[in-house]
């Protein structure tokens, strides 16, 4: 999952670190990747993911999304 979030997802600028998420385009890119949705059926459940990313690569935290998060 933390590949896809990697390859698709949108990184958001939070503190010293990216937040990787799964917003409306990146789950589009992934249709678009994957082309049936009978494939995104096993990822579906993870779109309420996500993932920190430390500046140096290092994964920080994986954890769900519960609120909305505020885009600054």
């Amino acid at each position: 999952m933390i590949s896809l979030l990697e390859e698709f997802g949108l990184p958001m600028r939070c503190g010293g670190a990216d937040r990787l998420i799964f917003d409306k385009a990146a789950r589009r890119r992934l249709m678009r990747h994957y082309g049936e949705a009978k494939h995104l059926r096993t990822v579906e459940r993870w779109f309420n993911v996500y993932a920190v990313v430390s500046d140096e690569g290092r994964l920080i935290t994986v954890a769900r999304k519960t609120p909305r998060f505020l885009r600054h």
